[in-house]
């Protein structure tokens, strides 16, 4: 008999237990919940190893099938390599399934930032928050506020939105983020609560309802019921709008203006214009923000361009501006057939 084979046969035959089908280490906070499925009816038990076999935990199977849960807690953050090994009643094992899984804390949460404010808006009871851009790995935004009785609410909204509104505001603001460090974790991270203060930081619309408004031109007939006069700006419809002159004489070039007469001085902190929505692409692109305490005279705050989007676009002076007149000043657009805005509204507090 041959000397090396004579060894293995005086051992026997070796029986290898069935091997579970899968394994699914699912990442959580210091924590990892481990899915395993079994489709073999001849396994008592899972035995789950890691640490390089050095720690394991057991799965009662009990010889059925299915699918099978174990939470592993007290998981140190970082990245695992997990052995899965099925146990017969006879106690054959069978040979290991391995998979890779992670688990995050600390460090993880020490690494997120909240997602951006781009502005605040309020108005009476209504709160239109404008966020920033799309954060990685976030879920939403968690915002508190306290409503019109007094009551603190909280709500979740996705990080797709890009807008927010809250109609029964009354006081105060703060918000925090939800991430989820993997598709399949099991635990969210949120950012610690950023705490706004409504009288620093929240953005007042100021009432227009006593408002007037001039231009240097506007179509007076070709646009109506709903286009071509000045007050249209200053109506909240932002289904009407102004426009320049296109019919009689025609069309006037650039330079356009609107001014806004408040009546009185307020403080500003942003203006907002909105465009026709349907000719977004057709109207002026650059303009000044100015500013008078006679009507007459006027300062620049600063010069702008106006973005193809759709809705309020906001814009905030180049320095403190305290004014009864505002003008906007458009020095160009896409051509001198299309000069139009929807809505013109100012942000801030009166000061008369």
């Amino acid at each position: 008999m041959n000397e090396l084979s004579d060894k293995f046969l005086d051992e026997g035959e070796i029986v290898y237990a069935a091997k579970a089908d899968s394994l699914h280490p699912l990442p959580g906070n210091q924590r990892i919940m481990m899915k395993l499925w079994v489709g073999s009816q001849r396994v008592e038990t899972l035995r789950i190893y890691w640490n390089n076999y050095a720690n394991y935990v057991d799965v009662a199977v009990g010889n059925t099938t299915g699918t099978f849960e174990k939470m592993l807690d007290n998981m140190p953050e970082g990245g695992y390599i997990f052995q899965v090994v099925s146990l017969d009643k006879f106690g054959n094992k069978s040979l290991p399934l391995e998979a890779n899984g992670n688990t995050y804390g600390p460090r993880f949460r020490s690494s997120l930032n909240n997602r951006l404010l781009k502005s605040v808006i309020a108005q009476d009871n209504e709160l239109q928050i404008i966020w920033g851009g799309i954060v990685d790995k976030a879920l939403g935004t968690q915002v508190v506020y306290t409503n019109i009785n007094g009551e603190e609410v909280e709500f979740s909204t996705p990080i797709a939105s890009d807008t927010t509104i809250i109609t029964d505001w009354k006081s105060g603001l703060k918000y925090n983020t939800v991430f989820v460090p993997e598709e399949s974790a099991i635990d969210t991270f949120n950012t610690a609560f950023v705490d706004y203060e409504a009288e620093l930081h929240i953005y007042k619309k100021l009432n227009k309802l006593a408002w007037t408004v001039e231009a240097d031109t506007y179509e007076a007939t070709g646009q109506l019921p709903k286009g071509g006069l000045v007050e249209f700006t200053i109506d909240d419809d932002k289904d009407t709008f102004w426009h320049t002159r296109h019919t009689g004489e025609g069309p006037t070039n650039y330079p356009h203006w609107l001014a806004f007469d408040m009546k009185k001085k307020a403080a500003i902190t942003h203006v907002a214009l909105t465009s026709r929505h349907d000719y977004l692409t057709s109207d002026f692109t650059d303009f000044i923000i100015q500013a008078s305490d006679d009507g007459i005279t006027w300062t620049d705050y600063g010069e702008f361009k106006q973005p193809d989007i759709a809705g309020p676009q906001y814009f905030a002076p180049n320095k403190p501006l305290t004014t009864r007149y505002i003008r906007i000043w458009m020095i160009r657009g896409t051509d001198n057939q299309h000069c139009h805005m929807s809505e013109f509204s100012a942000f801030g507090n009166y000061v008369e």
